[in-house]
């Protein structure tokens, strides 16, 4: 092929059949080393993951609809999946995963994702207009999701090769204080659950502040580790239990009058507490 000259330089001297040959035989070392990088087992186990928290979390937004002056609350219940978003995209980065262009199979799932989350716009539209919804249609689309996202996870998980050993990531104090920083603001917002009004509309506007800064702060200058790398199962389970507790407490306030002040500041005090106790028994490498 012919080159075309830049400026006045002249084009450079095309390479000989067997350099451009060499260089074509690198391409399949290059690919090796970086397979040699990926753990495409745990990265299915992850995929299978987050086809169970994103069918759960689509069956909670469905039902995460009620009289229009609590609808504000819904905005905790976005929070949460921001805060998963961003902690599983991290642990994915330390299993080698990288962002790729978008396939053809690709835009099949992400088509369904858009039509997902259509459906819990419809959903809340009919319930602000007064509509009702029969509870079987609330939990069809969350159903669909994970029956479609989980099956491509476990197809992924049978054909994975054995799991890498993985480098141990040391939890600085810095992860040590992010992790019950954000443990603190879980707590927050599970005990004024409770609060009636605009008031609790407010608290509920906060924590997403509080989380969209916290999540920030990550990403501009390293100001907050990368938890989701850094983590064990200790503290993914107490993220589980903080966010079962947050999304549950809010539905149940909007759509009941179970929630008191006590049960929600003692259910705060506690997911505080399981933070804290998370934060004190290690990360990834368990020191």
């Amino acid at each position: 092929m012919d080159q075309k000259p830049v400026g006045s330089e002249a084009p450079l001297t095309p390479p000989t059949a067997y350099v451009a040959q060499a260089y074509l035989d690198e391409i399949g070392a290059v690919v090796e080393r970086r397979e040699a990088h990926i753990d495409r087992r745990r990265m299915a186990w992850l995929a299978l993951a987050e086809a169970i928290v994103l069918g759960v979390y689509l069956t909670v937004a469905m039902f995460g609809f009620g009289p229009v002056d609590d609808s504000s609350r819904f905005i905790v219940i976005l929070v949460l999946l921001f805060i998963w978003i961003q902690l599983s995209g991290e642990l994915r980065e330390s299993y080698g995963g990288q962002a790729r262009r978008v396939g053809a199979s690709q835009w099949l799932l992400i088509a369904l994702a858009i039509l997902a989350g259509l459906s819990v716009g419809v959903g809340m539209w009919l319930q602000l207009t007064g509509a009702t919804m029969p509870f079987i249609v609330r939990l069809v689309p969350g159903i669909v999701l994970f029956v479609v996202f989980g099956s491509i996870a476990l197809r992924a998980l049978l054909r994975a090769p054995r799991a890498l050993p993985r480098e141990s990531m040391p939890f600085t104090r810095r992860a040590r204080r992010a992790t019950v920083g954000l443990g603190v603001v879980m707590a927050i917002g599970v005990g004024t659950t409770a609060v009636q009004g605009p008031f609790g509309s407010l608290f509920a506007l906060c924590t997403m502040v509080l989380i969209l800064g916290w999540g920030i702060a990550a990403y501009v200058g390293g100001a907050v580790p990368a938890l989701g790398a850094i983590w064990r199962w200790q503290q993914w389970t107490a993220l589980a239990v903080g966010s079962a507790t947050l999304a549950g407490m809010t539905l149940v306030t909007m759509h009941t009058d179970l929630v008191t002040g006590a049960l929600a500041t003692s259910a705060g005090v506690l997911v505080g507490a399981l933070f804290v106790l998370v934060a004190c028994i290690g990360g990834r490498n368990g020191s």
